[in-house]
């Protein structure tokens, strides 16, 4: 309000912001003043602290541990043993390699490797060596706290101290699993023929449908590379009958079982005789003949033959 022209001094007077205006922001009708700029940032929460990027942080001994493991840092050199021996603070950072089972590890005091110094150790040996800490200080994993750690054959443990103790990065329960609940590993090919885990599913593969077929005339497939077969036939003329297996022995056939079978004489004066010839990984031949009362050798029409093959 005033009104006039702007040729001489004037005194303009607007509407002044309250503090609940500034704060709500949605009046642009009225002017703003630093009494109200000032009162609306009183009301917010003063900031308490500051994070430096330009100058280093602190970090406590366990977050450097965790540091150095997030960004995998590793060995920075190799040193091999064949006996037993004590590590002083050359070994910090480097990997203490050996293929001499039984023998004893001792790792540097806290004051000859410096804090959050860390030492590999890797037993290449066939069966187990021991890891033990020098004076006052301990071996800590998940599950485990003690003054000396068995290392298992083919195992790479990690042993950092916290200024006081060793702790290893691989945990008791990895060397020497008691699992718990439903844990999941990899499936591996059904070929697989070596140490690695096998799943249920895996276990599956290898002994179950697809490795077999259960019809009158089938296969199983054994793991390792067995196979047994089976066949059964009726004679139905005086043929030899020429058989050949569900599927083909990829190298040998073991050994046969035979038998036959037929729908019975009560009077147990027919006698029946089978031979089997020219066995072959693809099949044999059946020739089956009886005797009646003693009389002479016929072909038989009435045999049910049933023969079990084993190989790989």
């Amino acid at each position: 309000t005033g009104g006039g022209d702007l040729t001489a001094d004037r005194t303009i007077t607007v509407p002044k912001a309250t503090q609940t205006d500034v704060a709500t922001g949605t009046d642009d009708a009225k002017a703003l003043t630093s009494f109200s700029i000032a009162a609306a940032l009183g009301a917010k929460a003063p900031y308490t602290a500051v994070v430096r990027t330009d100058v280093a942080q602190s970090l406590t001994a366990a977050q450097r541990i965790l540091a150095k493991q997030n960004i995998g840092a590793g060995p920075t050199g190799v040193q091999s043993t064949s006996a037993s021996m004590t590590l002083d603070g050359s070994a910090a950072g480097k990997l203490i390699f050996t293929g001499t089972a039984g023998i004893v590890i001792t790792l540097p005091t806290v004051a000859q490797i410096g804090t959050d110094q860390f030492v590999a150790v890797l037993n290449n040996a066939t069966s187990a060596i021991s890891v033990a800490p020098q004076g006052a200080s301990n071996i800590f994993t998940a599950a485990y706290g003690g003054v000396s750690l068995t290392v298992p054959a083919g195992a790479l443990l990690i042993f950092q101290n916290d200024g006081t103790n060793w702790v290893t990065s691989s945990p008791a329960s990895t060397l020497s699993p008691a699992f718990t609940g439903n844990p999941t590993a990899p499936t591996q090919a059904a070929a697989d023929n070596s140490t690695k885990l096998a799943t249920t599913a895996f276990v599956a593969t290898a002994i179950g449908a697809t490795n077999q077929s259960l019809a009158v005339n089938g296969y199983k497939k054994l793991p390792g590379g067995l196979i047994i077969q089976w066949i059964r036939v009726s004679f139905s003329s005086t043929s030899d009958a020429n058989l050949t297996w569900p599927i083909a022995f990829p190298n040998s056939v073991f050994s046969l079982a035979s038998g036959i079978l037929t729908d019975g004489d009560p009077s147990q004066s027919t006698i029946y005789s089978l031979k089997l010839d020219n066995l072959t990984t693809s099949g044999v031949i059946a020739r089956v003949r009886q005797v009646s009362n003693g009389g002479a050798v016929i072909a038989s029409t009435g045999a049910t033959v049933m023969i079990t093959a084993i190989g790989y």
